[in-house]
């Protein structure tokens, strides 16, 4: 499985850790707008009754999500025929090892600041080994 990148954002569209795993890192600008869209499409499958949105595709490029506690989506972005079940494994096992190393943080919600990077490092050690 090729995994591109992988994202844990807040509804609101912040982006709590993004992960690059394969190419450059997007300038902050891009990211926000790419983070702003895949919220976008949560709340819009949402909105008409579709319930929660599971994949995307977009021509070569598969964006896979899983809807965590407090409001907080864990998004990954695998090549088109990479496998649905490895894309589900890994968000998983990165929804579980952050909302229990990081639930009661937000229990009192969202707070400005926030760093998540050495969990990105524990990520990206477990994807790497896989």
């Amino acid at each position: 499985m090729m995994i591109r990148s992988l994202f844990i954002v807040h509804r609101n569209a912040q982006i709590l850790l993004y992960l690059p795993l394969s190419g450059e890192r997007p300038e902050q600008s891009a990211l926000e707008q790419i983070s702003a869209f895949l919220t976008a499409l949560a709340a819009f499958s949402e909105e008409i009754g579709a319930g929660h949105v599971d994949t995307i595709f977009l021509k070569d490029t598969k964006f896979t999500y899983r809807h965590g506690k407090h409001d907080l989506l864990y998004i990954i972005e695998v090549d088109k025929g990479d496998s649905q079940v490895e894309s589900a494994e890994v968000l998983t096992k990165t929804c579980d090892a952050f909302e229990e190393q990081f639930g009661v943080t937000f229990q009192d919600g969202l707070t400005e600041g926030m760093s998540f990077e050495d969990f990105g490092t524990s990520v990206k050690e477990f994807i790497n080994s896989n």
